[in-house]
């Protein structure tokens, strides 16, 4: 019987349960075998990276402002007002667009890390639009969604868990 010729090329599973037939292939399903995760720590060191651009685009945006409309900077509630929400604006570009367009922010990229899908296919834009708004969940209790990194087997936080996408390291 194992002289017949295969008509494929999969393997077959020769230990078929009895009633069964004895020539259906095995089916592989490719798993994320090789994937590593990005981590609790290298994440964070990640996030550090990223905040200290933000910061250094904020006070760009401060001294911007205080040129083009000096009577309405920092010494009054509009000017603070107008600045806090430009700083959102950049900020939710920064994770939403930034994040989609090169699979993860400048911080993430520089150690050698990606934003996917759980699927491990690129993230479109939407889910990082999604994933920035959940994480300020993640972070408004007590950074309980961030920490829960450490703790998760594929690394995720709160927040990759509601918008379904994993952070791994570059091959």
């Amino acid at each position: 019987m194992s002289d017949l010729p295969r008509p494929n090329s999969l393997p077959v599973n020769e230990s078929a349960p009895v009633g069964s037939s004895p020539r259906t292939p095995l089916v592989f399903t490719p798993g994320p075998a090789g994937v590593r995760y990005g981590g609790f720590w290298i994440r964070s060191v990640a996030s550090v990276i990223d905040n200290v651009l933000l910061l250094l685009l904020c006070v760009i945006l401060g001294f911007v402002q205080g040129i083009v409309a000096p009577n309405a900077s920092y010494g009054t509630f509009r000017g603070q007002v107008v600045f806090q929400l430009v700083s959102f604006a950049i900020s939710v570009f920064y994770y939403g667009s930034v994040q989609a367009k090169y699979q993860g922010t400048p911080g993430k990229r520089l150690l050698g890390l990606r934003l996917v899908g759980s699927d491990l296919t690129p993230v479109e834009m939407s889910r990082c639009y999604a994933r920035y708004f959940a994480s300020v969940l993640s972070g408004l209790a007590l950074g309980l969604g961030y920490i829960w990194a450490a703790f998760d087997s594929k690394k995720r936080t709160w927040h990759d868990r509601m918008a379904g996408t994993l952070v791994i390291r570059d091959p």
